[in-house]
């Protein structure tokens, strides 16, 4: 990712829809299978600004990697104990955590294998640990996928498989982000590799948020979507 995305993404996560419906979604994930799972201690990894480990701090002991230097500032920042480590080579943690999260990592072109980036997901996570993994959906890169430096994206069908060779029980999958996948369909889409992350109008924005709001509780009641922009996967440590 570009330099420049993190600081906009810093500015603006805060508020803007898509980071505030899928960090709620994540976080709503963790408390509904905290109890049965035993989740206490959380890793985030690609944890990037902070935007969602600052929300899970408020429940779960939380502590970030990210790749960038930048991102682990920012991080800190934020005051998320946050270190520098690529997904597919974590640091050598002590203490296993009870659940790992890793929202849109994998796809990075950066990541040479995911496979070993889902593995090492699992090497840091007790037996019986949860992952709770995002990742883009389609199947052709955007203007928005070049600035984010994106290299591939997945189906359920190519996804399933990965995480079951990484040492992963799929919980739940679904595909996510419905409404802007319509959206996406029906717009024609810039020729600019210029940021999807931007300020928007109050009420659009409001909007957005509502309607994502209704998604996460279509899928935090265990029913699934048919296609999106992304899949939202939950799965367990073999």
């Amino acid at each position: 990712m570009e330099r420049q995305e993190y600081l906009n993404i810093y500015k603006h996560e805060s508020d803007h829809f898509f980071y505030t419906s899928l960090h709620s979604l994540v976080v709503s994930i963790l408390n509904k299978y905290s109890q049965k799972n035993r989740v206490r201690r959380i890793l985030d990894v690609g944890c990037g600004t902070g935007g969602l480990a600052a929300k899970l701090q408020l429940n779960f002991q939380v502590e970030g990697v990210d790749i960038h230097p930048l991102a682990v500032t920012l991080a800190r920042n934020r005051r998320i104990k946050a270190r520098q480590g690529s997904v597919e080579k974590l640091p050598k943690f002590i203490h296993l955590f009870d659940a790992v999260t890793c929202i849109d990592v994998i796809y990075h072109k950066r990541v040479k294998n995911d496979v070993r980036a889902l593995t090492q997901l699992a090497r840091v996570v007790k037996k019986g640990g949860l992952l709770v993994l995002r990742v883009p959906a389609g199947d052709r890169l955007t203007a928005h996928d070049v600035h984010v430096h994106t290299k591939r994206k997945y189906t359920i069908t190519t996804l399933i498989p990965k995480l079951i060779k990484a040492g992963w029980k799929v919980k739940f999958i679904s595909y996510v982000h419905f409404l802007p996948w319509i959206i996406y369909q029906l717009l024609p889409q810039p020729l600019s590799s210029k940021s999807a992350v931007t300020s928007l109008p109050y009420g659009l924005n409001t909007l957005a948020k509502f309607w994502l709001s209704l998604e996460s509780s279509w899928l935090l009641a265990n029913k699934k979507l048919p296609v999106g922009l992304g899949i939202i996967a939950v799965a367990e440590k073999l």
